[in-house]
């Protein structure tokens, strides 16, 4: 759906983030890497690989996900992106989504797209420390040097931005002290 949705409305879209609402989302931090580490780069897709191979998918509530059949994955699971949030180059667009056309589907978006299709397209997802991977912030100040944040709710969300306009100390922005 995003991918179609992409295609459809932002075609010519140079960068595409794909984030769940329970997501603080650091845009100072996120579009300052955009714009220096990944600003002349194509064909990436970056945010936090789980690899954990031979282990099932669990909700938050530590239930497996209905990854249809793990039998499909003898030594586990292809390396994926935490759904949270990630990035990823618009000129993926076209690719992925043919992929996604002839790639069995499972209902786990982040292993099928990241995962499955984007193994299909010769891409190896990228790791980056600054997207949170299912550790949950205790501090509004750790969104500092972060990308995301994830299980976030609307009031803490409006904490982490008070608190880094106001009392996080530094440049906002970067994590610079």
């Amino acid at each position: 759906m995003m991918l179609h949705w992409t295609r459809t409305f932002c075609p010519g879209a140079f960068r595409i983030m794909k984030t769940d609402d329970d997501v603080y989302v650091n845009l100072d931090n996120v579009l300052h890497h955009l714009h220096t580490a990944m600003a002349d780069r194509r064909r990436w897709i970056q945010g936090c690989i789980k690899q954990h191979v031979g282990q099932p998918i669990l909700t938050r509530d530590g239930k497996p996900v209905g990854v249809a059949d793990m039998s499909r994955f003898p030594k586990g699971h292809p390396p994926f992106l935490a759904g949270a949030g990630y990035l990823m180059s618009g000129d993926l667009v076209g690719d992925l989504l043919r992929a996604s056309a002839i790639t069995s589907w499972i209902p786990v978006e982040d292993m099928f797209l990241t995962g499955l299709c984007a193994r299909r397209i010769g891409l190896q997802p990228e790791t980056d420390d600054r997207f949170t991977c299912g550790h949950r912030l205790e501090q509004p100040c750790e969104m500092r040097y972060m990308f995301t944040g994830h299980g976030v709710s609307a009031e803490l969300m409006v904490q982490i931005w008070e608190a880094l306009l106001t009392s996080c100390g530094g440049d906002r922005r970067f994590g610079i002290a």
